[in-house]
């Protein structure tokens, strides 16, 4: 519980957890409804997943089905970030009608 914020402050800077708004009334001004909060991923997967407690026990356990697993993971994240800034980005024009 202690370290609850720090680890959700590593879920977003790995991406693992993005942040976003997403608003279909901007659709009516031509506008992206999707807005991302969050940067790009800054830290990777692993400093994420192995600072919490559940994947150290499979790091302690199983070391290379964790290191398989952290680096799905990783793939994960990456295309995720790569998906939503993608739609975040697109150009909208004004809805007719």
């Amino acid at each position: 519980m202690s370290t609850g914020l720090t680890n959700q402050e590593k879920a977003v800077k790995s991406g693992h957890w993005l942040l976003y708004r997403y608003n279909p009334e901007l659709l009516k001004k031509g506008e992206n409804p999707l807005k991302l909060d969050c940067k790009a991923p800054s830290i990777p997967y692993r400093e994420y997943a192995f600072a919490e407690n559940r994947f150290r026990q499979l790091l302690a356990k199983n070391k290379e089905r964790a290191e398989i697993l952290v680096a799905l993971g990783q793939q994960d994240c990456d295309h995720r970030w790569n998906f939503y800034s993608q739609l975040a980005a697109m150009k909208y024009a004004p809805s007719q009608g």
